[in-house]
């Protein structure tokens, strides 16, 4: 036999014993410790809900999302008002607010007849945790009557409107639901009360 029969024939039974060798290793690592469980180690029988709670956790996130993109936790304007035979008040002011967030409330006056002294008070929900950057027009007398903050305006013909806007910044520390009623009286004489209630997320 020549030298390369020789060295043909050594590579031969080189692959075949490596390849039982590496069958037999295989084979052994197949076989667990007495102390692991092949279902509850190998398997992970038992462990299978993990993936879900990482499902659940991503839809949480992703509704989350989706309700802030459709406006719910901002600022979309609600529009209530009352209405007398003196007055009709109309408050344009959003029901949901995020800490931080920069809004108007718009306070709109319709006079059925001439309102020589006309006042609005409003609740404490109006201020707490709300900071006023700016009052349009300035031409109001801000007031107290029984812990509520009042704002006397000008003078209403019978026919005219007065309108006060009132510039909102949310404390980024405040949260929860809140009710800011306001009324609306003319001199000493309670002409109307609104509803109106607001829930600060964080």
């Amino acid at each position: 036999m020549g030298l390369t029969g020789v060295l043909g024939r050594g590579l031969l039974d080189m692959r075949v014993g490596g390849g039982t060798q590496a069958r037999a290793e295989f084979a052994w690592v197949t076989e667990l410790p007495d102390h692991l469980d092949r279902s509850a180690h190998v398997d992970l029988h038992g462990r299978n809900v993990e993936p879900w709670f990482r499902r659940v956790g991503l839809l949480l996130l992703l509704a989350a999302c989706a309700l802030g993109l459709a406006n719910f936790f901002g600022q979309h304007t609600h529009v209530v008002s009352a209405d007398s035979a003196a007055a009709k008040l109309t408050v344009e002011s959003p029901g949901a607010a995020r800490g931080g967030l920069i809004y108007q409330s718009i306070f709109r006056v319709d006079a059925h007849r001439s309102l020589a002294a006309p006042t609005l008070l409003l609740a404490p929900g109006w201020f707490d945790g709300l900071t006023i950057n700016s009052v349009q027009p300035d031409a109001v007398e801000w007031g107290q009557d029984q812990g509520r903050n009042t704002l006397k305006l000008p003078a209403i013909a019978a026919g005219d409107v007065f309108i006060l806007r009132l510039q909102y910044q949310v404390n980024p520390t405040i949260l929860g639901h809140r009710s800011q009623p306001v009324v609306l009286k003319d001199g000493g004489e309670q002409i109307l009360t609104l509803t109106h209630a607001q829930t600060i997320f964080p």
